[in-house]
C-alpha cells in the first residue's frame, strides 16, 4: 500500500523533513520526503502497522518549531513493485504552487548550539553564526520560496567540506539547515571606524567592540533583520545618545545579559519570563524597580523599561567579552525613517556613531524586535514582527479563491496579505507619512508577493483617511478599493482574532477619521459579522482641536480647548502661561480659534493627552503616545488608593447611528440617524482641573480617579447596549487597550456582568493591527 501524505504549515525551515527521514527509518518504511512550495510530500510503503504508527508520531513528536495546519493522506491500493522504493530517502524540492506555503520566522539561537558556541573543542567556537534546523534567521534572508538555500542570501557562502557533510548527513542535526555555515567557509564579521576603515575582524572584531562598548563608545550593530545601536546603560552615554538620535524622550530598548541581571532592575513573573525566554525573544515590557539602577533617561518618565534577553550567537559572544550586564540596543533608524539593513546605508546614515560591527551577509527582509506588553496578566502585541512575521494568524476569515491586500493606517503600520483564507500580517512597517517608509512597505509588499506567488490582488483594503499615503497606496495594486473605518477595523481585528462574529467593542485611541468626517477616537461600537449590522452606539463627546495637528504635539491646547467650555481663558493662562510655547500670543490664537469652527475630535488619547498636561506631567509630544505613557505612569502610583468621586455625565444626542463602515474608494458612508449616547469630556476633565487647582489631591490619585470614571463611563455605555442587542462578549481595542487601568475596569465590568471579555493576543491591539481587521472584510464585501 502507497500512502501519499502532504503536510501544510509552518513545515520547511525547521528540521521537519530530517525529522520525517529518522521517523521511517525508526519503522522501517521506505519512500521519500519532500519540499513543495506550498507543503511537505511524504510517499511511504511498508507493513500497515508501522505506517499507522509513523502517522501517529508525526503529529504527536513534531519538531518544536513546526506547526500542522492540515494533512491529507491519499492511499494507493495497487501493491507497489519491489523496487520502486529500496530505501527512504530526502528527495530535491518540487516547484509547485498551492497558495498554502508558511514561510519560518528567525528565531533565538538553540540550546544545542549555545552549547558549542562555548565549547572550546568545537569547530564553532564563538563563531556568531552557529545555527540549525531549530534556530536562527529564515525571514530576514529569504528570497521566494521553497525554502533552499539557493533562494536565501546564504547562496553567496559556498559550504566547507565539513559543513556539507553535515549537510548532507539525514541523521545530523544541520541536515539540510539551509544558514549552515562556519568560520572556514560562512560569513564574517569585522569592526570598523565610522570613517569606513576595516580595523578588525572575526572574533577579535567582537571582543573589541565589547571593550569599546564598556569604555563607553557608541557602536552600530548589524544582526538578524537589521542593525541595533547600542551603547551603556549609564546617564552619559543614553544622553549623548539621544542627543544623535534626536529621540529627546523615547525610551530606549536595552539588552540584559541574562535573566539574573534584568531581575537586578524589573519585575518578572513566571509568565514573563516564559516569554521572554521563548524561541521568539521578544522586547517585554516591564516594570522598573525603585529605586533603578540604571539611567532613569533610558525611559524618562515611564514605570516601564523594554527588555530583551541575547536571541543570536552574536550576542552570546559580545556579552561574554563585556563586563557590562545591559547594553542600550535600540533600532538604528532616525525618528520616523526605517531601520538601517545596508553595509553602505549604515556608512552613509550612521557616521554619527564611533564605531560600526558589521557582516557581509545581505539581509533581504528587513525585521524589527517585536515588543510584547502583559495587561491585565496577558501577554499583548505592541509590534508583531520578528519571531513571529511571516506567521499567519488564525482567524474566522473563510478559504476562498480571492487574494486580498489591506493597507493599514498611517502610523504603526503593517499591512495584511489574505490567501486561500490565512491571513499573513507583515512586519513593522512604521510611520507611512515618511517617503522612505512607503518605499520600504512598497518593497516589503512586493517581498511577500513573491514569497506567497501572488500575480495579483483580486481586493484591496485601506483607511477612510482620504490624506493618508496608504490610501492613495491602494490605487497602485488594484482596482477594487474599499476603504474601511479605523475604529471599526480596531473591532473587526479583535473578533477576528477571537473567532468571534458579534460584540459590542470599547475602540479607544489617538486619532482615526470618522463616518462623518470628523476624527473619532473614543467609540463604543456594536459589530455583528454575519447579519452585517453595524452600530455606533456612543462615544466621548466632541472637542475641538485646536490647530489640528499641532493639538496633537502641544496637548495644552487640547486641554485649553476643554476647559474653555466651563472656564474663562485668563484661568488658564495665569496657570499655564510659563508652559505656552509663545505665551500671551498663543493664547490670543487658541481664544480665536475656539471661537471658530474646528475639527472636532471624540478622541480617549486627546482627553488623556490633557489631563497629562494639565497635571503638569507632559506639556510636549515628542513620540506617539507620550503624554498618556506618563500619565498612566503617574496613575500607577495612586491607584491603590481610593477613587476621588466624580460625576459620570452621559447625554443622548441624535446622530448618524446605523451604517456599512466600509465603501468602495473615493466612496461616502451614509446611514441612518438614532439615539447615540455622549460621554461628557468637558464636565470630567473640569472636575480634575478643579481639584487640581484645589488641592484637594495629589497628582497620582486625580490621574487614577480620572482615568477610572472614563472608563467607567464608557462601560456604562457599552453595558447597557449587550443588554439592548442580547450580547454576550464585550471588547477592548485600539492603543488604549495598552494601558493597564482601563483594560482592568472593563475586565472587571464584564466579570461583574457574567459577559465574556475580548482582549488581543495574537493581533496587536493599536494601530499594527489595523490592516488585519480590515483583512477580515475579506469574506464579506461584495459577495466574498
Amino acid at each position: 500500500m502507497l500512502h501519499v501524505i502532504r503536510v501544510k504549515g509552518v513545515v520547511q525551515g525547521v528540521g521537519f523533513r530530517p525529522f520525517i527521514y529518522r521517523l521511517a527509518h525508526n519503522y522501517g518504511l521506505k519512500g521519500y520526503v519532500k519540499n513543495l512550495s506550498s507543503a511537505v510530500e511524504i510517499v511511504v510503503s511498508g507493513e500497515e502497522g508501522a505506517i499507522r504508527a509513523f502517522l501517529r508520531d508525526l503529529k504527536a513528536k513534531k519538531p518544536p518549531l513546526s506547526r500542522i495546519d492540515h494533512i491529507s493522506i491519499s492511499i494507493n491500493p495497487l501493491p507497489l513493485e519491489e523496487d520502486s522504493f529500496h530505501e527512504f530517502k530526502i528527495e530535491k524540492s518540487k516547484e509547485e504552487d498551492e497558495g498554502g506555503v508558511v514561510i519560518p520566522p528567525d528565531i533565538s539561537i538553540c540550546a544545542e548550539c549555545e552549547k558549542e558556541l562555548f565549547n572550546r573543542s568545537n569547530r564553532r567556537y564563538l563563531y556568531p553564526f552557529t545555527n540549525c534546523t531549530n534556530c536562527g534567521q529564515r525571514f530576514s534572508l529569504i528570497e521566494k520560496t521553497p525554502y533552499d538555500r539557493e533562494h536565501t542570501s546564504m547562496r553567496d557562502f559556498k559550504m566547507c567540506k565539513l559543513c556539507r557533510s553535515e549537510y548532507e548527513n539525514p541523521l545530523d542535526r544541520r541536515y539540510h539547515a539551509q544558514t549552515t555555515s562556519c568560520a572556514a567557509c560562512g560569513p564574517l564579521y569585522f569592526l570598523m571606524s565610522n570613517s569606513g576603515e576595516r580595523l578588525y575582524e572575526g572574533c577579535e572584531a567582537i571582543r573589541e567592540a565589547a571593550k569599546l562598548l564598556d569604555e563607553g563608545k557608541i557602536i552600530a550593530i548589524k544582526g538578524f533583520g537589521g542593525l541595533h545601536i547600542a551603547c551603556k546603560t549609564e546617564d552619559e552615554e543614553v544622553l549623548r545618545l539621544r542627543n544623535l538620535l534626536r529621540r529627546k524622550e523615547q525610551p530606549f530598548a536595552i539588552m540584559a545579559r541574562d535573566v539574573a541581571s534584568l531581575r537586578g532592575f524589573s519585575f518578572l513573573s513566571k509568565e514573563e519570563e516564559k516569554v521572554i525566554t521563548s524561541f521568539e525573544r521578544p522586547i517585554l515590557v516591564l516594570r522598573k524597580k525603585k529605586p533603578f539602577p540604571l539611567s532613569e533617561y533610558l525611559a524618562p518618565g515611564l514605570h516601564t523599561i523594554g527588555v530583551m534577553l541575547p536571541y543570536s550567537p552574536l550576542h552570546l559572544v559580545l556579552f561574554s567579552f563585556a563586563q557590562s550586564s545591559s547594553f542600550v540596543m535600540t533600532s538604528a533608524n532616525l525618528p520616523d525613517d526605517p531601520m538601517v539593513i545596508d553595509n553602505e546605508e549604515a556608512l552613509r546614515k550612521l557616521r554619527f556613531v564611533d564605531y560600526l560591527l558589521m557582516h557581509n551577509l545581505k539581509i533581504i527582509n528587513r525585521i524589527d524586535d517585536s515588543v510584547i506588553k502583559f495587561i491585565t496578566g496577558s501577554p499583548t502585541f505592541l509590534r508583531r514582527s520578528r519571531g513571529f512575521v511571516p506567521l499567519d494568524v488564525p482567524s474566522l476569515i473563510p478559504i476562498n479563491d480571492k487574494t486580498t491586500l489591506s493597507l493599514g493606517a498611517e502610523l504603526l503600520n503593517t499591512f495584511t496579505i489574505v490567501k486561500n483564507g490565512k491571513a499573513t500580517i507583515s512586519q513593522h512597517i512604521g510611520n507611512t507619512s515618511n517617503y522612505d517608509v512607503l518605499l520600504f512597505m512598497r518593497e516589503a509588499i512586493e517581498r511577500l508577493k513573491l514569497l506567497f506567488k501572488v500575480d495579483k490582488f483580486d481586493r484591496i483594503f485601506c483607511d477612510l483617511h482620504p490624506r493618508y499615503n496608504t490610501t492613495k497606496l491602494a490605487l497602485e495594486y488594484g482596482d477594487k478599493i474599499y476603504q474601511v473605518q479605523h475604529h471599526f477595523a480596531h473591532a473587526f481585528s479583535l473578533l477576528g482574532e477571537n473567532k468571534d462574529k458579534r460584540a459590542v467593542v470599547i475602540s479607544c485611541d489617538g486619532m482615526g477619521y470618522g463616518a462623518d468626517g470628523q476624527i473619532w477616537g473614543g467609540e463604543v461600537l456594536y459589530v455583528d459579522l454575519d447579519e452585517g449590522e453595524y452600530e455606533r452606539l456612543g462615544h466621548l463627546e466632541y472637542q475641538k482641536m485646536l490647530g489640528g495637528d499641532l493639538a496633537t504635539y502641544f496637548p495644552l491646547r487640547m486641554a485649553f480647548s476643554i476647559l474653555r467650555n466651563i472656564h474663562d481663558s485668563a484661568e488658564f493662562f495665569e496657570r499655564y502661561a510659563e508652559r505656552l510655547r509663545y505665551r500671551g500670543r498663543e493664547l490670543e490664537v487658541m481664544e480665536k480659534q475656539w471661537k471658530d469652527e474646528a475639527i472636532m475630535t471624540s478622541s480617549c488619547g486627546r482627553v488623556l493627552d490633557a489631563l497629562s498636561a494639565i497635571l503638569g506631567i507632559c506639556y510636549e509630544r515628542t513620540y506617539e503616545g507620550e503624554p498618556a505613557m506618563k500619565l498612566e505612569a503617574i496613575a500607577e502610583e495612586g491607584k491603590e488608593r481610593e477613587v476621588l468621586k466624580m460625576d459620570i455625565d452621559i447625554s443622548e444626542e441624535v446622530e448618524m447611528r446605523e451604517f456599512v463602515p466600509y465603501v468602495e474608494y473615493e466612496g461616502r458612508i451614509r446611514g441612518k440617524k438614532g439615539v447615540v449616547k455622549v460621554l461628557s469630556t468637558t464636565s470630567l476633565l473640569g472636575e480634575a482641573f478643579e481639584m487640581w487647582e484645589g488641592k484637594k489631591g495629589r497628582k497620582e490619585r486625580i490621574a487614577a480617579s480620572f482615568i477610572y470614571h472614563l472608563t467607567k463611563g464608557l462601560c456604562e455605555i457599552a453595558m447597557e447596549a449587550c443588554e439592548e442587542f442580547n450580547v454576550r462578549n464585550i471588547g477592548f481595542s485600539g492603543g488604549c487597550a495598552y494601558n493597564e487601568m482601563m483594560t482592568k475596569v472593563i475586565r472587571d465590568e464584564a466579570k461583574r456582568k457574567g459577559l465574556k471579555f475580548l482582549r488581543h493576543e495574537k493581533v496587536p491591539a493599536g494601530d499594527g493591527g489595523i490592516s488585519f481587521g480590515q483583512a477580515v472584510l475579506s469574506g464579506i464585501v461584495d459577495g466574498f
